[in-house]
């Protein structure tokens, strides 16, 4: 999915318990797998780099997902950007192993410590 206008993969309200494995996810004007309320989803082996204006992942009120071995590298914004809180990875409500992100224009992920370090 990749050169779309808008974003390349969208969960919204209430896309439980689905499982996206080894897509892509590049060069999209909007963000590269973007989820909105939807939670308990499951993340693994996806790319999503060179995004336009937004972020490569992006979890607006998504809890109790679990991403692994995702990279998110040159999105405009932030690799990750999770907005939750809880007991997860940096703080977050999700878990994230082994996830990848560098070079983006903001920072590696918001909050810090999601992937590894962008230098």
């Amino acid at each position: 999915m990749s050169g779309n206008a808008g974003g390349g993969f969208s969960l919204f309200d209430s896309s439980d318990n689905n499982t996206l494995t080894k897509n892509t996810a590049d060069g999209n004007a909007g963000g590269g797998f973007d989820f909105d309320h939807s939670s308990n989803n499951t993340l693994a082996g996806n790319t999503a780099n060179d995004t336009q204006i937004a972020s490569g992942f992006y979890l607006l009120a998504s809890n109790d997902s679990t991403l692994s071995g995702n990279t998110a590298n040159g999105n405009a914004k932030y690799g990750y950007y999770d907005t939750t809180a809880g007991l997860g990875t940096a703080g977050t409500a999700n878990f994230y192993t082994n996830d990848i992100s560098k070079g983006n224009g903001i920072r590696g992920s918001n909050p810090g410590g999601i992937g590894t370090p962008q230098p």
